[in-house]
């Protein structure tokens, strides 16, 4: 082999050499660019994930609240119910008596305010919602009323209610005392 022969193969070496050389070091940028891309994409993916957990704990959250919400209406107005009902039991034995004075009273002047003041104290109990429970002249129910005694009455029919002692309340559908009341036993 001559000398000229001997440095175009070292040449040809040399070049081929630096050719894989310059091939593995773009293979390591491709695998380095790969490393990222893939890097790139596990952390969107984790915020991703982690979006939709903070979506779905913001829902479960508005849920949440929007329950305990309605819970405290219902809370306050069973409260308010409760405390009108209590008031109220306080303040019907007064009724009772202020209605057993009145038939005491023979001045017919005097008989006229108290049926007034009597008036006003019912209006008082409408604005509450609170009503009086129908009960003289209706069928005996003891759903609204307590039978304390009974009478025989052949021109009514059995159980009618023939008198009633004194005067119950219902707030809505609760009953806040029931009508004490006489009723028609016929003997059949």
């Amino acid at each position: 082999m001559t000398k000229k022969h001997k440095e175009n193969l070292q040449e040809n070496l040399d070049e081929n050499f630096n050719d894989e050389k310059i091939d593995i070091e773009d293979a390591k940028e491709s695998e380095d660019i790969k490393e990222d891309e893939l890097d790139k994409i596990i952390e969107d993916t984790t915020q991703e994930l982690k979006l939709n957990e903070y979506k779905d704990d913001l829902i479960r959250l508005q849920a949440e609240f929007e329950n305990y919400r309605k819970r405290n209406e219902n809370l306050v107005e069973k409260s308010k119910t409760d405390g009108i009902i209590f008031a109220i039991n306080k303040l019907l034995p007064v009724l009772d008596s202020f209605k057993s004075a009145k038939q005491k009273i023979f001045d017919e002047d005097f008989l006229n305010s108290l049926n007034l003041i009597e008036k006003q104290f019912y209006t008082g109990l409408e604005n509450l919602k609170i009503t009086k429970i129908e009960a003289e002249g209706q069928i005996f129910d003891p759903n609204f009323h307590n039978a304390v005694l009974t009478g025989s009455d052949e021109s009514k029919p059995d159980d009618e209610i023939l008198e009633v002692f004194q005067d119950g309340f219902k707030l809505n559908d609760r009953i806040i005392r029931h009508s004490v009341v006489k009723i028609n036993k016929l003997n059949s």
